[in-house]
């Protein structure tokens, strides 16, 4: 499949949901809602951004299926992509599909290239509103295959573990300030080389995700925020 690359921040927002399925979902339950990303280097010069609005909400039995159109930008506000995405509420469990996880680091900057690319995903577990601090979540993997030019086939595997609620605590951002629980979660790449991310995701119940960090080695490497949702 030709495309630009993948370039989808690390999380989404997350608002309360009150279908049968009773479940906290971490897209917005409204159809037509907007929201925007941003991210930010380690030392907060914005490098990109990610807009979201929910197309479509459609019921079926335990099963709801939210479809998402996101459009990615780079730090000059020039338009890289378009996708089309999913997410899930199923019997009480939300999911999305592994591609809501990658940004632009982690892909290489391959959203400059044109590369032919097949992923092989599992869907990640996400917590609901009410699990208690220490409640683990299960592991989420990629696996992602490509033909770049003039250096042929490559393959890429993402494993996110370690996922638990680590804390609630209160978060500001540029949309407010929220009383939050926090996931914490590993990312280990492999590619030619091996890379481990430690990351940090601040999620308010009625609002979504207000803050994700990234870390290597201990020290903060980039950091998204919620900046706009209506």
């Amino acid at each position: 499949m030709k495309t630009l690359g993948i370039l989808i921040t690390l999380a989404l927002g997350m608002l309360n949901f009150s279908y049968a399925q009773d479940c906290s979902v971490f897209v917005p339950n409204k159809k037509g809602s907007e929201w925007e990303i941003t991210n930010y280097n380690a030392k907060g010069k914005a490098e990109g951004s990610t807009k979201y609005k929910m197309v479509d909400i459609n019921s079926s039995g335990s099963k709801t299926t939210f479809k998402i159109h996101m459009t990615a930008f780079d730090k000059k506000g020039k338009e890289l992509m378009q996708n089309e995405l999913e997410a899930f509420c199923d019997n009480g469990n939300f999911e999305f599909d592994m591609s809501f996880f990658f940004n632009e680091d982690m892909m290489g900057g391959m959203n400059e290239m044109d590369v032919d690319m097949e992923m092989e995903m599992s869907s990640l577990e996400m917590p609901n509103f009410s699990d208690p601090v220490g409640t683990t979540l299960e592991d989420g993997l990629v696996t992602v295959k490509m033909d770049m030019p003039g250096m042929g086939a490559m393959e890429m595997r993402f494993l996110y573990t370690d996922r638990k609620i680590s804390n609630r605590e209160s978060k500001t951002v540029p949309a407010g300030t929220f009383d939050c629980i926090v996931l914490d979660q590993t990312l280990k790449m492999k590619t030619i080389l091996e890379m481990t991310i430690n990351s940090k995701d601040w999620y308010a119940d009625g609002i979504g995700m207000v803050r994700s960090e990234t870390y290597r080695k201990g020290k903060l490497d980039s950091y998204s925020e919620l900046t706009m949702m209506k």
